[in-house]
């Protein structure tokens, strides 16, 4: 069976409150390159999600991207006061000016890495790891069935061409 090297598939969830999507895309390369996009909070995933990827698919530029957010009305974090210390005594630091006079955007505080903290007592990495995995899968299902329905009509195609040019 032909199998076209373009694909797409999705899957969302959402589980206690936080909304889980994934998308994976599929481009023609003759070899298996593939690249994860994971949130700050689930990073350490990466490996695992590439593992899983590469095992179902052969070849290809694969882009797999996952976003992690919580549903509104839901903690999901605290700000860590001390980090954002630490983040100005350096800024303080590398530029040399008088404290009094630095002005920093809070918007741009809160996104630095590490500012907000998790306060589920279980871990977002474990929290998610089950319902990712099986996002992929579900994903490169999807995947999978598209490139088999352009193959077909890529096989369709070539045959007709065929029967063309023995004509």
């Amino acid at each position: 069976m032909i199998r076209s090297m373009t694909g797409f598939g999705s899957s969302t969830r959402e589980k206690n409150g936080v909304h889980f999507s994934l998308e994976i895309r599929s481009l023609n390369s003759r070899y298996f390159k593939s690249q994860v996009r994971l949130p700050e909070q689930i990073q350490p995933l990466e490996a695992e999600l590439d593992a899983r990827v590469a095992a179902r698919m052969q070849r290809g530029s694969i882009v797999v991207a996952a976003r992690y957010t919580n549903s509104p009305g839901v903690d999901d974090g605290s700000v860590n006061s001390t980090l954002i210390q630490r983040y100005l005594d350096s800024l303080r630091g590398v530029v040399g000016l008088d404290p009094d006079t630095i002005t920093v955007d809070a918007g741009t505080l809160l996104s630095l890495p590490g500012v907000i903290g998790h306060n589920n007592s279980t871990e977002p990495v474990e929290e998610a790891r089950p319902v990712l995995l099986d996002m992929l899968e579900e994903a490169c299902d999807k995947l999978v069935a598209m490139r088999e329905q352009e193959g077909r009509v890529l096989e369709q195609d070539l045959r007709t061409h065929c029967r063309d040019v023995s004509e």
